[in-house]
């Protein structure tokens, strides 16, 4: 079942609000995302002009924001990496609508189409409020049609809860899916 933006936003107030009086929170401490940003490290398409402006599209129509290209900072001979050099692309979303868009197409399409997924661990949450996730592949993304460039992607979602015990019961109210 398909839910719209509109519902997940306010899933996510009423979730909120239902936590900060269980907990006895005050105003300023209502769960609430940061930021949310995606990583993608384009290692072996470095020399490959092309694939990179592929790679950059496809992470542009996936957060729907504009990425940006990282550069290496030093050179490493094992990595055939040389310093001032691309070698990773990101976005950071910090809009609301954008990170619950973002979380939408995540939730309902992404992830339910992956085989054998059962959940995350509970491990990709930390104690400072941030949950790390790792996808394999961004061809799951609807909005991606099947190319030759097929590279993982990390996804790092902050908030302003740091007990990590809360954060994962908030997670999983909201209806992430959290391998127990």
């Amino acid at each position: 079942m398909m839910k719209s933006k509109i519902q997940i936003e306010n899933l996510f107030k009423v979730v909120a609000q239902q936590s900060a009086v269980e907990r006895k929170l005050n105003v300023h401490n209502i769960p609430k995302f940061k930021s949310l940003t995606i990583n993608i490290g384009v290692g072996k398409y470095m020399k490959d002009g092309e694939a990179l402006k592929q790679v950059f599209d496809q992470l542009y129509l996936i957060s729907g924001q504009k990425p940006c290209f990282i550069k290496a900072k030093q050179s490493e001979a094992a990595f055939q990496l040389q310093k001032g050099k691309n070698c990773a692309i990101k976005v950071t979303i910090r809009d609301k609508v954008k990170i619950f868009s973002f979380l939408e197409k995540l939730l309902e399409v992404a992830l339910p189409s992956i085989d054998n997924f059962r959940g995350f661990k509970k491990t990709c949450i930390t104690s400072n409020g941030v949950v790390n996730l790792g996808i394999s592949t961004q061809q799951y993304f609807p909005e991606i049609v099947y190319s030759s460039v097929n590279i993982g992607m990390g996804i790092n979602l902050s908030t302003n809860i740091l007990n990590k015990e809360f954060l994962e019961e908030f997670l999983v109210k909201i209806g992430f899916p959290i391998f127990r």
